[in-house]
């Protein structure tokens, strides 16, 4: 006991002590932010967020009363919350924005990063209101500064595209063209991870009118950029789940397969099988009545396909084997083992399903 309070007396001394020593502060600071740099460039979000948030407090301590230096340390924390999906970050957009406008002035050129920042950060909390009020600032802003275009523009015109598609507002796609006519002209080689953001959201948009092959190439240029950028990128699973679909509309048995295991390797706690189920025959069974219970043994071949499919067991009436084996056969499935890597030797696989609606397989295509 009289150790923990002697602990805590030395560490409450040490640190009204560094409180009091600006140069020991800012000493602290530049340590934490070599270690923010090297988390970053590592993609590791996590230590790059608890290091902003340390950097972030004894900034509060020092810069705090000086807005110009203070500034871009809470710009910095609310970038890296945003990163790591912290609901914090729409607060700290929201003091960074304020200081940036205390500090340079309201129509100051500084203010456009952290207000597009803060407008997409607003777009995926559905803060919409907020982002429209940003975007409306950052729109006066790029009058004044770049009247020619700029990259900035790119991004403004992609972030009204997101909030028009999410509204089902037709000006989505014009944004989404016009802003990948600014990219191409305008386009930083630095900012890779804004450039494939900028693709992405042209390839939801594409998506979201059932343009198939328009939105297969802008997933395919933002998969690789995001890939290049950090191969642990959430949104590489929408683009890896949008290409499975698009790949199997247009037939490429190979490239379904190819996404399928790219989509497994990437989240190997959370496989299941089938990997693919076109039919959605898997995914909704649930709904009907239970009718039948199959038992079959296979194996999974290279190509995501079932082969040397062998039914056991079939308890149930109107259902015969040979629907369920051209069932498998449709279904795409995980050719790895049980850590979910990938490998090219035949996996065999055994399982016992239920069927629920015989509806479901008397299409026997």
């Amino acid at each position: 006991m009289k150790f923990i309070l002697m602990y805590i007396t030395v560490f409450a001394c040490s640190s009204f002590a560094l409180a009091n020593d600006p140069a020991a502060l800012q000493a602290k600071i530049d340590t934490n932010q070599k270690a923010y740099v090297e988390a970053e460039s590592l993609r590791n979000k996590a230590v790059a967020f608890l290091l902003a948030g340390k950097i972030y407090k004894d900034a509060t301590s020092l810069y705090k009363n000086t807005p110009h230096q203070y500034a871009p340390f809470v710009f910095l924390y609310a970038k890296a919350a945003a990163t790591y999906r912290e609901p914090v970050a729409l607060s700290l957009f929201t003091d960074a924005i304020d200081l940036y406008q205390t500090a340079f002035g309201a129509g100051a050129a500084e203010n456009l990063d952290p207000l597009l920042y803060a407008a997409a950060e607003a777009t995926s909390r559905n803060e919409t209101d907020q982002a429209y009020e940003w975007y409306k600032a950052v729109r006066v802003l790029l009058q004044r500064h770049f009247p020619n275009g700029s990259f900035y523009e790119a991004r403004y015109k992609m972030g009204m595209a997101v909030l028009y598609r999410q509204a089902h507002d037709p000006r989505a796609i014009i944004e989404a063209h016009e802003s990948i006519k600014l990219l191409e002209k305008f386009k930083d080689p630095a900012n890779t991870y804004q450039i494939a953001t900028l693709y992405y959201e042209l390839a939801e948009t594409e998506w979201d009118r059932h343009e198939t092959m328009l939105a297969k190439d802008a997933y395919e240029k933002s998969a690789a950029l995001f890939t290049d950028y950090d191969t642990k990128e959430r949104r590489l699973l929408t683009i890896y789940s949008r290409l499975i679909d698009i790949n199997y509309t247009l037939q490429n048995t190979a490239a379904v397969c190819e996404n399928i295991i790219k989509f497994i390797t990437f989240r190997p706690w959370a496989n299941r099988y089938p990997a693919y189920d076109p039919s959605t025959r898997y995914t909704t069974w649930m709904r009907g009545r239970y009718l039948a219970e199959v038992s079959f043994t296979m194996t999974i071949g290279p190509d995501c396909k079932a082969h040397d499919i062998d039914i056991s067991t079939l308890k149930g009436n109107d259902i015969n084997q040979q629907q369920v084996e051209s069932w498998l056969k449709e279904m795409f499935f995980f050719p790895g083992d049980l850590k979910n890597t990938a490998i090219t030797a035949p996996v065999p696989y055994d399982a016992t399903w239920r069927i629920f609606d015989i509806s479901m397989l008397q299409n026997n295509r």
